[in-house]
């Protein structure tokens, strides 16, 4: 993280800086290392280009290697709960694939609601357009034409 702060100072700063500069500097690491870039933070300096694509490549490395150690043991509890009610429960034809696949679906559905709610109150969007961002946000898919005014939400 502490690398991704260094890219930062050295990037030139943003097209504007409506918060402090060690909210851009968090917002800016967390933006990059999601792989989000909205575009309104960018590198400027050849310096700042090369820093910043060593640490996406090293900040995705130890953020797979988290998310792996993480989920393996909380997903390997909730499929062990699932099947022990499923096996007790009336349901006990239930796919425990079927179950897999609409909790990753329900997970993902409440991330995508949950940015939409940040979106629609905290930058008072429209109900479309923070939905748009949110979708767009948790797919990666970076159109840059939108972007949050506030920066503490998105490394929260």
């Amino acid at each position: 993280m502490l690398l991704g702060i260094v890219a930062y100072f050295l990037s030139g700063r943003s097209k504007v800086s409506l918060t402090s500069k060690l909210v851009n500097d968090i917002y800016f690491v967390i933006v990059t290392l999601t792989s989000v870039g909205y575009g309104d933070i960018v590198p400027h300096t050849t310096i700042a280009k090369i820093m910043i694509s060593l640490y996406i490549l090293v900040g995705f490395w130890m953020w797979g290697i988290l998310i792996n150690h993480l989920m393996d043991d909380e997903l390997e509890q909730l499929r062990t709960r699932l099947v022990k009610w499923c096996d007790n429960s009336p349901y006990k034809n239930f796919n425990n694939h079927k179950v897999m696949i609409y909790l990753t679906i329900g997970v993902i559905f409440c991330f995508i609601i949950i940015g939409a709610f940040r979106s629609y109150f905290l930058e008072t969007m429209s109900v479309i357009d923070s939905f748009y961002l949110s979708v767009v946000s948790i797919s990666t898919v970076d159109y840059e034409d939108y972007s949050f005014d506030g920066r503490v939400f998105e490394f929260i």
